[in-house]
């Protein structure tokens, strides 16, 4: 759950308040629009690594919005 009372996605970024919010993430969200640099791409990875999935660098920064990452992203 989330301070805010709603469930959170098992994928969702874990990263506090703003951009980085889970709220803030939507399917058509770029990682460039929430403010992305690499440094914020490693703790992107690092939580998708946590719940389980796969993801590389140059991925990410290619396909940047959340689907297109969903659709690489490997168990």
């Amino acid at each position: 759950m989330s301070p805010h009372g709603t469930q959170r996605s098992a994928a969702s970024p874990r990263c506090g308040r703003g951009p980085w919010a889970w709220h803030a993430w939507r399917r058509t969200t770029t990682f460039f629009a929430l403010g992305g640099d690499s440094i914020k791409g490693v703790v992107v990875l690092a939580a998708l690594r946590e719940a389980g999935f796969d993801l590389s660098f140059q991925e990410l920064f290619a396909h940047p919005t959340v689907a297109e990452a969903a659709a690489l992203a490997r168990p």
